[in-house]
């Protein structure tokens, strides 16, 4: 018993072995980390074309008029999901940028502050860190 693994070995309901997982702890939020999960952006009749770049722009614009107007609007999430998943960081950060300076050749209305999402943004709301993840082994 002088291994670690020793101690976790098991025995699955078909009778193989396994090494079981070590036991199930909660996960802790960090500030400056997180697991995101990329999803691409369902079909948009509006771009139909293969060419992301006006659906990037468009989404990070309504994207910031639906968090304006209706703030934490759980369907103001979709524009999110895919402004973050089409447009590059590179262009993001100009955007956000140019939002500060007052540069963006796009007025948004209500104008209000700059909506730039934090850490617990980029997780989404749905992402529920008080379970531990869904493991692939088998159960022992």
């Amino acid at each position: 018993m002088g291994d670690e693994n020793e101690s976790r070995r098991g025995v699955t309901e078909s009778g193989a072995e396994c090494i079981c997982p070590p036991p199930a702890t909660k996960r802790k939020r960090q500030d400056d980390t997180c697991e995101i999960k990329l999803e691409t952006c369902p079909y948009d009749p509006r771009f139909p074309n293969a060419n992301n770049t006006p659906r990037c722009y468009t989404s990070f614009i309504d994207y910031q008029r639906c968090a304006r107007l209706l703030g934490d609007y759980p369907g103001c999430l979709y524009f999110f999901k895919c402004y973050k998943a089409l447009c590059p960081i590179a262009w993001q950060e100009k955007w956000f940028e140019q939002m500060e300076n007052g540069t963006f050749p796009k007025k948004i209305y209500p104008p209000r502050p700059i909506i730039r999402p934090g850490p617990a943004d980029v997780c989404g709301p749905s992402l529920n860190l008080e379970e531990p993840p869904p493991t692939s082994t088998p159960p022992c």
